[in-house]
């Protein structure tokens, strides 16, 4: 090369090497140079070769590529050289591992702008090919270029910057395995979209969740017995007409997709449809399941049988039951002709015959003069009882049963070969029909129809639900629109009531009752007497009346009398309904007036007792009762007391009724402690505002408590000196304490109040409530005030009365509970004297007793200013405790100035008072909202929430009209049956849903006890001692332990406390279920895997899903898989959550499904952890069955409960599940429209779920 420079191998400055003068074969470094070495020495170098480097005097590139070949352990370059006039160098390097063995890598040096691909001699491509190689292998190495001579310095520069900085053997093994991978990957992307699977589940790690996925499976058996359940009552479908386009594009016959339209509402409908009609071997490729198991008999003969049977067209499970019934007949291996000819005959309707005769002889003869006639047209073989014709696109098979008489008796014919099924079957039932019998060989006949007919027949495919009908049993032939329900047919709740005419006169001949001229006295007594024109006049101009009344003034007892006396003086009919907040001053409240009014037009209604006859027209109610009345409702005034607690009840009934005044229904609005707000939301409504008539109450503090007794008496000595030592250490108490000395108190008082405030009295803490100090309390009123005055203690909720009952038990005095859960009886003993004159009453209540009642002789109240609430934080209904508001407060107090003058304690400070919120923040606020939604949708009212007085917000009335959705009381905006029955049980509508499955599967008994024990606010059992982690539930196992305790164990950890209300509330439940219908059900031996179900089913929204780790391996004389020992739970979101300690899931390593269902979630204490509590492992099929919606990916395989719970499924059975899910809505709704003649115990529906249910499928 022209400017070239430098010396070649080693000798001399200025020496070149020598060249291969045929520029072949392959040197090896600069051999060629030594093989030039004493020829031609006395000729001066430059004459010889032209120089490849001028004055260089480094090491060449071939030298350099050498030295680095040696310094990594590889074998010597070898260099290719190609070309005659011009030439080009390749350079092989090699290494030799013992592991891999001998690897090679090839290098082909590329031309740049300054050095072209080829070279004037073998010499200079050489060099060139070497300087590529070390750039290959070193460019990353700053200073390497200037080793090499200028020309090639140039060359490197130009070449593309590589970043192989490793060992290129290691680079090129890694990139040939990556190969390898990405070649597996594809063939294992084409296989499976062959099986139907798409591109976006093939994707890396949506593939690895797909093949991680828990597979649903369901046995021959049970699909079959699902498929005909569902065939049977195909016509519980609604129609539509929607496009066809994408289903005959997925493999479906044109035809059979029209009338799967016709059958259905929507295209997934049609989809589903076809799935259960068409029969499997018809299904597109991608929808057909794969790998689908033989069918198991007893014997490989059966076996065999079954799968020659199916090949005709028959359904599997159709052919394995009536091959059982001919091998009851026949011998095992002569029962398959019998089977055939039973299908046959089922399938064209034919009668089956008496097999008496003989048709040997004369099929015999038949079959060769058949032969003679065709020779070698078409083949007919004769095998003991089958004759085979082969036509051109099928063969006829002719069955003659032993003992059949031919040809009296015609045989079976049926169709094998490569046509659909559905081709095969719709040929033999043509053939049947169109083929008349003569008594004489029909096989001829048949054969030449056949060959007439079969392609006009294979051109119009048959309709699927005509040609199967007849291997189904008959459905019921009622037809029903699911898609288009008709109005529910209401019952009539009007009883026959008694003239207005006969009541009038009995109220005029009541005026010169001596016992009602009293009870007229002691009326006008009250505050409110003087207002009773007042009232009734502004009732008759305005719609709507606010009464804003101070306790004691007589508002609840007289402003309905005020109405209905006053309709009874001017002879008109009237009916009014009064509402109280709770059962006991509803009952209370009735039998007063009923009492002052002297009649038997006054009677009450609450849940699970009703006192009214045909003359009542002035009925006392709860607001709950109300509400359930309200769509048959025929008042004509209605009267809502105590408005400003402001329930969810209280407020959903204000927002019902306001577009009622309309139409001239009267509403009257009543409260001690009201508002404007209430006479705004009712277009400016007249108000009537009446002073009480109570007595004076002193107000006692619990700091007022311990200046008057002395903090010794009330703490103990040791306590107060604990205390008052505390103040030198702590400068936040120096200064509380200080402010009560400043209102009275002295130090060591002050002090330990400070102390007591800290454990039972901050705003945060409203569960620690002071019991030994309400004991102290009620001493010094037993020890200071006359026995005749009554005590009214308020607790927040049942299990805090109990324990006070049990501490105050031994101080003789005599204790009352009062609460909701007390029988109407058991309340009404609060308003009667003690029967021992010696002993004081102390009546123990929760905010029952906070309003609308008097009980006459209290003079004393002890609050502990804490209220029992629902919060729904956790996504289902609990109980917590917290502090009351103001008003609540002023309502207490007032139980004790009633009759007398009297006294309230307050078990907390006043500074605590002062902070109290005034009001009780609205229900309607703070409360999940799908209970509301299911009241108002069941109303049909469902616009109703946006006119409520505080309207709840948008997005909480969405979720709540999702989670209707999601768990089936709700569809297209439309109530399910599930729904509306679900609207009927007075409980949380997951526990709701839970009785009528239960109800539905005869389980109603250990359902009930399920549903008490989740509707506790406390736990079954507090020390979780004997919990059954085999059960794999929570529920389950608190089950057990419920029903040892019912048994007479008393030693098993079970809170007697929580035992008695859970029996309370089972006897609650159970009415509740018997009054909408479907306490019908047989009792039932259900699984455990009913059990679980049901759970799921009312908790199905709160799912986990449930993975292990991945795997790992530890090396005992080689890889041993470790098994992994701790799932890992992720909820929706993708958040991971942990099984509580105290669960009996805690422990179990080994789940068979992957996924748990749980009643609530909590953090954990000083730790960012939530935890999973009452847990409960479900069967796949009951995440199907009883999950949210569906969501079915039939080309996938793949369907999906909700946001967690996807299983891999055949579609076929994923249809199934949906279609009975839906078949047992319409059950529901049937007995719902029709609850006399519509039985659910025992039916078809019911059964194939159960069944399904308590095998998990297998």
């Amino acid at each position: 090369m022209g400017g070239s420079k430098g010396s070649g191998a080693k000798g001399k400055p200025g020496e070149q090497p020598a060249e291969n003068p045929k520029g072949k074969g392959k040197l090896s470094g600069d051999q060629s140079a030594k093989k030039t070495k004493g020829k031609d020495n006395d000729q001066p170098a430059d004459e010889k070769r032209p120089r490849l480097f001028d004055n260089w005097t480094g090491k060449t590139p071939v030298t350099l590529l050498n030295e680095h070949a040696q310094k990594s352990g590889w074998h010597r370059p070898d260099y290719n050289i190609q070309g005659r006039d011009t030439f080009r160098c390749t350079v092989r390097l090699s290494k030799h591992d013992i592991k891999t063995g001998t690897q090679t890598l090839h290098f082909t040096p590329t031309a740049t702008t300054s050095t072209p691909e080829t070279h004037t001699s073998a010499a200079i491509a050489r060099h060139f090919a070497a300087t590529y190689t070390l750039h290959r292998l070193l460019s990353t190495q700053k200073q390497m270029h200037l080793m090499l001579p200028p020309a090639h310095r140039t060359y490197w520069k130009e070449l593309p910057h590589t970043n192989n900085t490793g060992d290129p053997f290691m680079a090129k093994l890694s990139h040939e395995r990556s190969v390898q991978v990405r070649a597996a990957e594809r063939e294992k992307r084409q296989r499976a979209i062959e099986e139907g699977r798409e591109e976006d589940l093939l994707r890396p790690h949506e593939r690895r969740r797909w093949e991680a996925m828990a597979e649903v499976t369901v046995s021959e058996a049970n699909r079959q017995m699902a498929e005909e359940v569902v065939r049977t009552y195909a016509e519980w479908c609604g129609a539509g007409t929607v496009s066809n386009k994408e289903l005959v594009q997925m493999g479906f016959n044109g035809a059979h997709v029209a009338e799967a339209l016709e059958h259905t509402g929507s295209q997934g409908q049609a989809l589903d449809w076809l799935l259960v009609h068409v029969p499997e071997g018809d299904l597109p490729s991608r929808l057909a399941r794969q790998n689908v198991p033989a069918f198991v008999a007893h014997s490989p003969l059966k076996q065999q049988a079954v799968r020659r049977l199916a090949q005709m067209g028959f359904p599997t499970g159709l052919c394995a039951q009536m091959l059982e019934e001919a091998t009851k007949q026949r011998e095992e291996d002569s029962a398959e002709p019998l089977a055939a000819y039973l299908l046959w005959a089922r399938l064209c309707g034919h009668p089956v015959p008496v097999f008496d005769g003989s048709a040997e002889q004369t099929v015999g003869e038949e079959v060769t003069v058949l032969e003679a006639i065709y020779m070698d047209e078409r083949k007919v073989t004769h095998a003991g009882s089958r004759v085979v014709v082969e036509l051109p696109t099928c063969c006829l098979e002719f069955w003659f049963p032993a003992g059949l008489r031919y040809p009296e008796d015609r045989p079976a014919v049926t169709v094998s070969g490569a046509l659909p099924s559905y081709h095969k079957l719709n040929i033999a039932k043509m053939l049947y029909q169109t083929v008349q019998p003569t008594g004489f060989p029909i096989i001829f006949d048949t054969v030449s129809v056949a060959c007439e007919m079969v392609p006009t027949w294979t051109a119009h495919p048959p309709r699927l639900a005509e040609l199967m009908v007849s291997l189904i049993p008959k459905a019921d032939k009622v037809p029903i629109d699911i898609m288009k329900r008709t109005a529910p047919k209401k019952r009539s709740k009007h009883r026959q009531e008694t003239d207005i005419g006969e009541l009038c006169e009995q109220f005029a001949r009541l005026q010169a009752n001596l016992r009602y001229q009293e009870m007229q006295r002691q009326r006008a007594q009250l505050p409110i007497w003087k207002h009773a024109q007042e009232i009734v006049g502004l009732v008759e101009t305005a719609p709507v009346v606010v009464i804003a009344g101070a306790t004691g003034c007589g508002k609840t007892t007289q402003v309905p009398q005020f109405l209905l006396d006053h309709s009874l003086k001017e002879g008109r009919d009237v009916r009014i309904v009064c509402t109280q907040p709770r059962r006991v001053s509803a009952i209370s409240v009735a039998r007063r007036v009923a009492l002052e009014h002297s009649s038997t037009m006054v009677g009450y209604a609450v849940r699970g007792e009703s006192q009214q006859t045909s003359d009542t027209r002035l009925l006392f109610c709860t607001t709950g009762v109300l509400l359930q009345m309200l769509a048959d409702l025929d008042a004509t005034h209605v009267v809502l007391d105590e408005v400003h607690e402001r329930s969810v009840d209280s407020d959903l009934l204000l927002a019902l009724l306001k577009p009622r005044i309309k139409s001239g229904l009267k509403v009257v609005l009543m409260s001690a402690t009201m508002s404007d707000k209430f006479a705004r939301y009712f277009g400016g409504a007249p108000i009537v505002k009446v002073p009480g008539r109570t007595f004076p109450v002193a107000e006692v503090f619990f700091e007022d408590f311990v200046r008057t007794v002395g903090a010794d008496s009330v703490f103990g000595a040791g306590a107060a000196n604990r205390a008052l030592a505390r103040l030198n250490s702590n400068e936040e108490w120096a200064g509380r304490t200080k402010r009560l000395i400043e209102v009275g108190l002295g130090e060591r008082d002050a002090a330990s109040v400070v102390q007591w405030e800290d454990q039972f009295a901050q705003p945060s803490n409203a569960y620690s409530i002071d019991y030994p100090m309400v004991k102290a309390i009620v001493e010094h009123i037993d020890q200071t005030a006359p026995k005749s005055e009554s005590i009214l203690i308020f607790m927040p909720g049942m299990a805090e009365i109990l324990e006070t009952t049990q501490i105050l038990g031994a101080t003789g005095v005599s204790v009352l509970p009062l609460h909701s859960m007390l029988s109407p009886q058991d309340q009404q003993l609060v308003f009667q004297p003690t029967k021992n004159s010696n002993r004081r009453k102390v009546i123990v209540a929760t905010n029952i007793a906070e309003t609308s009642i008097t009980i006459n002789d209290i003079g004393f109240v002890v609050d502990t200013g804490r209220v029992r609430e629902i919060e729904h934080t956790n996504g289902v209904a609990q109980m917590v405790t917290r502090w009351c508001s103001r008003a609540a407060i002023v309502q207490r107090r007032g139980r004790a100035g009633r009759t007398k003058p009297g006294t309230c304690y307050h078990v907390y400070p006043k500074r605590l008072f002062a902070k109290a919120r005034e009001f009780a923040v609205p229900e309607i606020q703070q409360t999940p909202l799908e209970q509301v939604c299911l009241r108002v949708r069941w109303l049909n009212s469902t616009q109703v929430l946006q006119t409520m007085l505080d309207p709840p917000p948008t997005e909480h009335v969405k979720k709540a009209e999702q989670l209707l959705v999601d768990i089936g009381a709700c569809e297209k905006e439309e109530l399910t049956a599930m729904g509306r029955l679900m609207a009927q049980i007075p409980a949380d509508l997951r526990l709701a849903k839970m009785l009528i499955l239960g109800a539905l599967f005869g389980a109603l008994e250990p359902t009930l006890k399920l549903v008490a024990l989740m509707s506790l606010d406390r736990p079954l059992s507090p020390q979780s001692t004997g919990k059954d982690a085999d059960a794999l539930s929570d529920w389950l196992a608190d089950l057990h332990l419920f029903n040892e305790y019912l048994g007479g164990n008393r030693g098993n950890g079970v809170s007697p406390v929580a035992a008695q209300e859970a029996s309370r509330a089972i006897k609650h439940l159970r009415t509740s279920v018997e009054r909408i219908g479907l306490g019908e059900s047989q009792p039932r031996d259900v699984n455990e895997l009913v059990l679980r179900a049901l759970v799921f089913a009312g908790l199905s929204l709160n799912v986990a899903r449930v993975t292990m780790p991945r795997h790992k391996y530890q090396a005992i004389s080689g890889t041993v898989e470790v098994e992994n020992e701790v799932p890992v739970f992720h909820t929706a979101g993708n958040n991971r959550v942990f099984i509580h300690p105290r669960s009996a899931l805690f422990k179990v390593t080994k789940y068979p499904v992957p996924f748990v269902t749980f009643l609530a979630q909590h953090r954990g204490h000083n730790s960012d952890k939530v935890f999973l509590r009452d847990a409960t492992v479900p069967g796949l099929l009951a995440v199907l069955m009883f999950g949210p919606p569906l969501s079915v990916d039939h080309k996938n395989k793949t369907v999906a409960a909700g946001k967690v719970a996807a299983v891999r499924a055949w579609p076929r059975v994923a249809v199934l599940v949906n279609q009975l899910r839906r078949l047992l809505d319409e059950l529901l709704r049937r007995k719902l429209d029709d609850p006399a003649n519509i039985s659910i115990d025992g039916h078809p529906i019911v059964n194939a779920v159960l069944q399904l249910i308590q095998t998990d499928g297998r």
